[in-house]
């Protein structure tokens, strides 16, 4: 008895999974199959994400690119009703974000090139630890108390250039640059 229950625990990951039929463009850029529809632009950067299968959905995100690096300058979010928020990356070490609640500037700092802080708009810190691999895994507040985990939070952060993203929405993509 004992292991036909461990057959089936272990079975019902397989049996509860989704298939995704996903569509690639010729450059390997994900378009569409997971509920959004991706538009890229001349320099084969991503430039707008739509809801739904093809471009007539919401739009749901729109970038903006820095004409001389290889960063995101603006990245605008939408939901049905509309505009929901701005993020500017200034540099990879300052963000602004204006949504409907206000602006707020967000620091960002490293050491030896690994994030290790964030400086929210309120003045309150966030530590960033790094693993042996250079994932972030554990956020730290002020108290050394533990801060969860807000993917809000790495959707803002600006990658430097050549640097290996943090990863984890497999890209758990927790940046879009």
């Amino acid at each position: 008895m004992t292991f036909f229950m461990i057959a089936i625990v272990i079975s019902l990951p397989i049996c509860f999974a989704d298939e995704l039929s996903l569509v690639y463009d010729a450059n390997r850029n994900l378009v569409s199959g997971d509920g959004r529809y991706r538009v890229y632009n001349s320099l084969n950067q991503l430039w707008k994400v739509y809801n739904e299968s093809d471009a007539e959905g919401t739009l749901l995100q729109e970038h903006t690119y820095h004409p001389l690096e290889e960063r995101v300058l603006v990245k605008k979010t939408y939901d049905e009703n509309g505009w929901v928020e701005s993020v500017y990356y200034i540099d990879e070490n300052y963000v602004h974000v204006v949504n409907a609640t206000g602006s707020y500037n967000f620091t960002y700092v490293y050491h030896e090139g690994q994030l290790v802080a964030q400086v929210n708009p309120d003045g309150s810190k966030l530590f960033i630890h790094g693993d042996h691999l250079g994932s972030s895994t554990v956020v730290t507040n002020e108290s050394e108390e533990g801060a969860g985990w807000d993917d809000k939070l790495w959707s803002r952060i600006p990658r430097r250039p050549g640097s290996a993203a943090l990863t984890g929405t497999g890209i758990r993509e927790r940046d879009t640059q």
